[in-house]
């Protein structure tokens, strides 16, 4: 219910909820970047069918686990970010006046692939698969700008659509 709230209020403030402290404060425009459970039904068995039916279950881009746990890693990780990345995401914040567009081939990609695996998802399962054309042009604005361009080529669509569909489908699975 709370990420809902975080949903659709994007644009506004939130409040922090019912936390065991107070010193949460409320957020201005708040964004979610990641939802993660356990398992797939451990996300299945926490919402409700009212926050099903409202929307909840295709606000979000839901990638189930596997049911065996992976191998524990004890040494090896990297937690400091790469310089490549830092001087990415540098080069992004200054960006803030560009807006991301499709080119016309990618528009084209777009419309012809929505009308042919989105939309007939959408109507068949609404809960799971109602946002699938929206979140495949998330992907692919995030492809473009991770080669540093502002417009969604076909081919940025073709991926972002093979990423999304599949995801819909191990989800439904």
């Amino acid at each position: 219910g709370y990420f809902m709230q975080l949903y659709t209020k994007a644009l506004s403030i939130i409040e922090p909820g019912h936390a065991v402290t107070n010193k949460y404060k409320p957020v201005k425009n708040p964004r979610v970047s990641i939802l993660a459970t356990s398992t797939g039904e451990a996300m299945f068995e926490t919402m409700t069918r009212e926050q099903a039916d409202s929307g909840a279950y295709n606000r979000w881009i839901m990638f189930v686990g596997e049911q065996e746990l992976p191998q524990k890693i004890y040494d090896g990780l990297i937690y400091d970010p790469e310089d490549k990345l830092v001087d990415f995401i540098a080069w992004v914040k200054i960006q803030s006046d560009k807006i991301i567009t499709f080119s016309n081939e990618g528009y084209a990609e777009f419309k012809k692939l929505d009308q042919e695996f989105a939309e007939p998802i959408k109507r068949n399962d609404a809960l799971l698969g109602g946002r699938i054309g929206e979140q495949s042009i998330k992907f692919a604005a995030l492809i473009a700008l991770s080669d540093k361009r502002f417009v969604m080529s076909a081919s940025d669509i073709r991926t972002a659509f093979n990423i999304r569909v599949g995801l819909y489908h191990r989800a439904a699975a």
